[in-house]
Formats: structure tokens, sequence, C-alpha cells
């Protein structure tokens, strides 16, 4: 048995429209149920299981980890990107 301060709680699992409440409210960014499913499509989202073989259920580590990388490859707005490039009207 073990004791409840080393016990790891079950992961908490979020339909695909809880997941896309939780990652904008929590992260900031929009994300919506039709993302989360066709991100889900191309295989690049967050990772999910598949509950009763139907639905999709997002792990909130999960959630967290595909958001956080999200936001750390988000392109930046650079001096150089935004100054004229010679060459360019």
């Amino acid at each position: 048995m073990q004791d409840e301060a080393t016990a790891q709680p079950e992961p908490l699992y979020l339909s695909r429209a809880d997941a896309a409440a939780y990652v904008a409210k929590k992260f900031g960014f929009p994300c919506s149920e039709q993302t989360l499913a066709k991100i889900a499509v191309q295989r690049q989202g967050p990772q999910f299981k598949r509950a009763n073989g139907r639905f999709a259920v997002y792990p909130v580590p999960g959630l967290d980890a595909w958001a956080v990388t999200r936001i750390s490859n988000a392109p930046a707005a650079t001096t150089e990107e935004t100054e004229h490039r010679p060459g360019t009207p």
C-alpha cells in the first residue's frame, strides 16, 4: 500500500471541448475544439486517448506540455524582420 504523500494522483482527462477551453484560459492563446480535432488527424497536437473507442480525451499534463511547446515555438517579430530589406518594395 502506498503512502498518500508518495501516491501519484490519476491524471485528469478533459473532453476535447473542455481541453480547448482549458488551454485558451490557462495559456491565453486561441484554441478551439475544431483546432484540436484537425491537429489530431494530422498527429501534431497534444496526446489524447479514446474513451469508449470513440471520444477523444486529453490528459491535463499532456495539454500543458503541448501548450508550452507551442508558445516556445511561436515566431517572434525581430527588428530584422520588420526593417526594410533591400530589393523589396
